[in-house]
């Protein structure tokens, strides 16, 4: 099993467009420099099959956290102009709370 290409949630944040499927993180504390990958099921693979790539991943030390969409969602629910730190606080209370983060108005 090879990892798909590693990018920073900086990158991922700044553009979660340019991936698809699911953001894989290690488990713990989360910062910009965090390096993670996207997994999109390989529909060519039997379900037994694609379901082992993700236990691998898994078995390697990488957590499933959340769709592309989830994190476009998280970070549409932010302010106008958000901080990279604003991005990745919203997201990471996405995955906390499954719930949108309330912004002081």
């Amino acid at each position: 099993m090879t990892t798909p290409p590693l990018h920073p949630l900086r990158q991922i944040l700044r553009q979660p467009e340019a991936h698809a499927g699911w953001l894989y993180l290690r488990p713990g504390e989360w910062t910009l420099d965090t390096q993670g990958f996207f997994y999109d099921a390989d529909l060519d693979l039997s379900p037994k099959d694609e379901a082992a790539v993700r236990a691998a991943f898994e078995a390697a030390g990488w957590q499933c956290t959340l769709s592309r969409e989830d994190i476009e969602d998280a970070i549409a629910n932010t302010e106008d102009q958000p901080t990279e730190a604003e991005l990745l606080q919203a997201v990471c209370h996405f995955f906390d709370h499954d719930a949108f983060m309330e912004w002081p108005e």
